[in-house]
């Protein structure tokens, strides 16, 4: 049985030992874990601020530099980059040992794929790329045959080929490192990440909008209700005084 349930490290002896004030605070240490757990599946990409986060706990979390808030309202965790950079290279040898060894198994000498290398079709003679439409040195295709050691099928290139619909230039590298951060399952992270960028570039649009003007009523002109029949009173007394007086 596969395992998909969604996870982060969490190192609470340092915790304990380093910030033993986050520790103790029920507020800070929740918060800490939730903007972990928000990250953590973003990365590298920071994430945005969540807006349940509480204003206090969240600056002595800045204070003590276990949280940077950044520009556009995001921030990004102390050891976050470390931590998942050293996954990333544990996961691209562990790919390229399995590689090498289903290679030497078979009778192969095949290079295991490397996304530092030329993107040049030619220079690459490893079948899998040459069976892989549309290649043209794609970081993201190349971080999946990198994990996966078999190009995409049918339904994974399309649902990699529509998550660049949305992206600049620099695409297929965000698809890439994204997958390489989470090569137990570098697909599902990365439809994640898209649906993340999707829903913020629609909340940018909406805030953007130029909202219409709202009419103004205008405002009754004379007296009503209670006040009208007071004036119609005071009118009425004063025509008897002038009565009286005539």
């Amino acid at each position: 049985m596969s395992d998909d349930r969604k996870y982060v490290r969490v190192y609470y002896n340092d915790l304990i030992r380093d910030y033993p004030e986050v520790w103790a605070d029920d507020a800070q240490l929740a918060t800490w874990l939730r903007l972990l757990a928000t990250a953590d599946p973003m990365w590298p990409t920071p994430p945005e601020l969540p807006r349940s986060v509480k204003p206090r706990p969240l600056a002595r979390l800045v204070d003590c530099s276990l949280v940077s808030t950044l520009a556009g309202h995001r921030y990004q965790m102390k050891g976050m980059e470390a931590e998942r950079g050293r996954r990333s290279d544990a996961a691209r040898n562990a790919a390229a040992a399995r590689w090498h060894s289903e290679s030497s198994a078979n009778g192969s000498a095949e290079p295991m794929p490397n996304r530092n290398e030329t993107s040049k079709a030619e220079n690459e003679p490893n079948r899998a790329r040459e069976s892989l439409p549309g290649y043209d040195g794609r970081a993201d295709l190349e971080a999946f045959l990198l994990l996966k050691r078999r190009p995409p099928s049918t339904r994974q290139r399309q649902v990699l080929d529509s998550i660049l619909q949305l992206h600049d230039l620099t695409g297929p590298q965000w698809s890439a490192n994204i997958m390489l951060a989470h090569p137990e399952d570098p697909l599902g992270a990365l439809i994640e990440a898209d649906k993340e960028y999707r829903r913020e570039r629609i909340e940018a649009a909406k805030a953007a909008e130029v909202k219409p003007p709202q009419p103004h009523r205008p405002r009754a002109i004379g007296l009503t209700g209670i006040n009208a029949e007071i004036a119609a009173e005071l009118r009425r007394l004063e025509a008897e005084r002038e009565k009286e007086s005539a």
